[in-house]
């Protein structure tokens, strides 16, 4: 059994790493290239709710079927050298503010992403707002949009 789920867990990571891949990001246009990073997670994340069940499936196991696949590890590393050349590029040009993290801006991407769909029936509730709606997940996606740009371009020494 566990076998058979760190194979369903290793597909589900390795169609996300190849949907990424299939973006295309040019690195002279960071701006554009993250915010379109932030669209594919976000619309993948609402499109496969499956892969966010088994997120939240893995993190309640402390990451124990994850922490034993390489494949996992491996998959990311394209993608967080597409960030780290974004942000280089970006702070190059006087688009973006110094001290950007590559990992910590993709957690920022997927938190931005997933949150609402990880905690929307408690949040809907609590909040008296359906966030199951097609409207307020438009809304949703404008607003994590605006954040990255404003995060991304705090402290920017303007175009060079």
């Amino acid at each position: 059994k566990e076998g058979l789920y760190l194979a369903v867990l290793e597909t589900a990571y390795e169609d996300l790493r190849a949907r990424e891949a299939e973006l295309d990001i040019d690195v002279e246009k960071p701006l554009e290239g993250l915010l379109a990073l932030q669209r594919f997670t976000f619309d993948y994340f609402e499109k496969n709710p499956r892969f966010e069940g088994l997120l939240r499936n893995e993190n309640l196991l402390q990451g124990k079927f994850v922490a034993q696949s390489r494949m996992v590890t491996e998959t990311a590393f394209p993608l967080r050298r597409t960030i780290e050349r974004l942000i280089e590029s970006g702070q190059r040009q006087g688009l973006f503010g110094p001290d950007l993290d590559p990992v910590q801006l993709y957690v920022t991407i997927a938190a931005l992403s997933r949150f609402h769909l990880a905690n929307g029936y408690s949040l809907s509730v609590t909040l008296d707002t359906d966030m199951a709606t097609a409207e307020w997940r438009k809304a949703r996606l404008g607003h994590a949009l605006a954040l990255l740009k404003g995060y991304l371009t705090a402290g920017a020494s303007g175009p060079k």
